[in-house]
């Protein structure tokens, strides 16, 4: 057996007891990270789960229909523009 001396004894005991402060510290720091990111993915889970729905979709389009605010050429490109964004959040959430 390899005996220590008494001064390297002491140090590694602080070494020790350093690092599992540390640890205590970390597992606090990602618990807190954790509940925030169960947060958003409930969020995130809601979302896909509605934006699948055949009927939010022609909701939706219905209630662009009804705001229409000057020609049909205007809600085309609305719809458009939500048809493309809706389908660049879905390939983002899918990585």
């Amino acid at each position: 057996m390899n005996a220590q001396s008494p001064a390297a004894f002491a140090k590694s005991a602080q070494l020790r007891a350093r690092c599992e402060q540390q640890r205590q510290q970390l597992a606090q720091q990602f618990a807190a990270i954790e509940m925030r990111l169960q947060t958003a993915d409930n969020i995130v889970s809601v979302f896909g789960r509605a934006i699948k729905r055949p009927e939010v979709w022609a909701t939706g389009l219905a209630g662009l229909w009804a705001i229409k605010q000057s020609s049909v050429w205007s809600l085309i490109g609305r719809a458009w523009a939500l048809w493309t964004t809706a389908s660049r959040v879905m390939k983002w959430f899918k990585r």
